[in-house]
């Protein structure tokens, strides 16, 4: 049944419905039906914390990977390199360190 309360696909009204309808819970309570949305809405807002840890992560990832390139090019000093991809000096450094151990 949790799988059907934190599920994306199904509104909030629906969910109110389905244990009653489906599993016999009797919901004729007003605080049964709001706990089930309060779940509801907690499921909601787990999804979009993991959705932008997500696009954090995946940013993170891309401007590694941008300035591991720059360095190869060697071309632009690592204070530049850190402008223009948001990564801190010491970041950039760490990078360089790790590829110069690689290497």
């Amino acid at each position: 049944m949790l799988d059907v309360l934190f599920s994306k696909k199904l509104e909030t009204k629906e969910k109110k419905d389905l244990p009653e309808e489906q599993c016999g819970i009797p919901m004729k309570e007003e605080r049964i039906k709001e706990e089930v949305e309060t779940m509801c809405s907690l499921g909601q807002g787990i999804y979009e914390e993991g959705f932008e840890q997500g696009i954090d992560r995946g940013e993170k990832l891309r401007a590694v990977k941008a300035a591991k390139k720059l360095l190869k090019l060697g071309k632009i000093t690592i204070k530049e390199i850190a402008n223009c991809t948001d990564l801190t000096v010491d970041e950039v450094r760490k990078l360089e360190e790790e590829m110069c151990a690689t290497a």
